[in-house]
């Protein structure tokens, strides 16, 4: 890994002293669908995932080595739900009586970024680190919803891929449509939640985690704000555009 990661260091190092490099930045956001991604769940017949959007907004600064290669730290605040219908049937009176239930939170994603541009088309990965918030839970069977910060794990760590094209723009300013998706690999569900019986209030036999996934739709808009230039004396110096 430490050799892999001295010979991309040194392969853009070489970019940058080879070509023009520059400076962009960009606002983006779009809305997008949500899943908690938990095996016990997915495996309970008495549950059931319903569609549960979202949405992300935020920006960039990318530093682009050349026209194809550029590594960018990304910023982006957006929310979290997932909601569910289920089914409890009473053990006497085999009665079955529906409920529906909702969770969620705002999270502060930070990701470093590669990004690879080429013939108006891009893709991009990267890890991301996770700052969770305000979380929340609403279920029709109980009419105590507590779920708060101590429930959550408020750090957590993923990993992004996205990918698009270049929609319209001029030569310094751009707009591009794509796709992302960020999962989440930490439980962002804490041992005291575990033992609240979060996310469902179900026990099961074996405790599996929960890892959010995001899959969104991304609308970003580009302009190049300064570029690296050679002056006289052979030294490199930012301009601004």
């Amino acid at each position: 890994m430490k050799q892999t990661f001295t010979l991309i260091t040194f392969f853009l190092i070489t970019l940058t002293f080879n070509a023009q490099t520059w400076v962009d930045l960009g606002i983006k956001g779009g809305p997008g669908a949500n899943f908690l991604m938990n095996q016990n769940i997915w495996s309970d017949v008495n549950y059931n995932h319903t569609f549960s959007s979202g949405y992300s907004f935020g920006g960039k600064i990318g530093f682009n080595f050349n026209q194809e290669h550029e590594i960018t730290f990304d910023a982006m605040f957006g929310n979290f739900k997932q909601k569910f219908d289920y089914s409890i049937t009473d053990t006497i009176s085999d009665e079955t009586t529906n409920y529906f239930s909702e969770m969620g939170f705002k999270r502060t994603d930070l990701s470093l970024m590669y990004r690879h541009n080429k013939n108006g088309s891009y893709l991009e990965f990267g890890p991301c680190i996770a700052l969770l918030s305000a979380p929340y839970r609403q279920d029709s069977r109980f009419a105590n919803n507590e779920f708060n910060e101590s429930h959550v794990n408020l750090m957590n760590k993923g990993l992004i891929l996205g990918f698009g094209n270049y929609v319209m723009g001029t030569e310094s300013f751009g707009i591009t449509a794509g796709m992302r998706i960020t999962q989440y690999f930490d439980d962002f569900i804490s041992p005291e939640g575990q033992t609240a019986l979060l996310p469902t209030l179900t026990k099961y036999e074996t405790y599996k985690a929960s890892r959010p996934l995001f899959i969104e739709l991304i609308f970003e808009a580009n302009f190049d704000f300064a570029y690296v230039a050679k002056a006289k004396c052979g030294r490199k110096k930012l301009m601004f555009f």
